[in-house]
């Protein structure tokens, strides 16, 4: 929140949370909004470097939304770019101009480093299109529903096994 930024102790309280939970830095993303960093960008993007510094990745969440701020998204360390549910939903009903604006902004991630995630993927098209349009990760509806973590690994090998079957079917085709 803009209020533990302004307290000046993200960095130490991010790294006292991963010391009691005994989680490496690097299997922990940090996600923002703009608003979380609008009332001093300078200070949040110092907190950040530090934590990426030690592994911790950091993540603009959110983004196409609201009135995003091109200078934030240079100004701030981050790693990970999700575009807004709402461009990727945009799909649907008008998708030439959807698909310029999520193309744009994977473009913005990749020329600032910055991998892109599209939230809110809920069709095998709309995985289709944010592929072809280069966003590197993808989460929604259509991948997998939240689950508990103690589902995850059965999950996983069921995705896998039906990898496998898919590949076989078409090696013998």
């Amino acid at each position: 929140s803009a209020a533990h930024f302004a307290t000046g102790t993200l960095v130490a309280d991010v790294h006292d949370a991963l010391e009691a939970a005994g989680l490496a830095p690097e299997r922990l993303v940090l996600e923002l909004t703009e608003t979380s960093v609008a009332e001093d960008p300078l200070r949040a993007a110092a907190q950040f470097a530090q934590l990426r510094v030690t592994g911790v990745e950091v993540s603009i969440d959110d983004f196409g939304s609201g009135f995003s701020s091109l200078s934030q998204l240079v100004s701030i360390p981050a790693g990970v770019l999700k575009l807004d549910r709402s461009l990727i939903a945009g799909i649907e009903v008008r998708r030439s101009e959807s698909a310029a604006a999520i193309a744009a902004v994977v473009g913005l991630a990749a020329a600032c480093g910055m991998r892109s995630l599209a939230e809110g993927v809920e069709t095998a098209g709309q995985l289709e299109l944010v592929t072809e349009l280069g966003c590197t990760h993808a989460q929604g509806f259509h991948i997998a529903r939240p689950m508990p973590a103690a589902e995850v690994a059965d999950w996983l090998a069921i995705r896998r096994a039906a990898r496998r079957a898919r590949r076989t079917r078409l090696q013998t085709a």
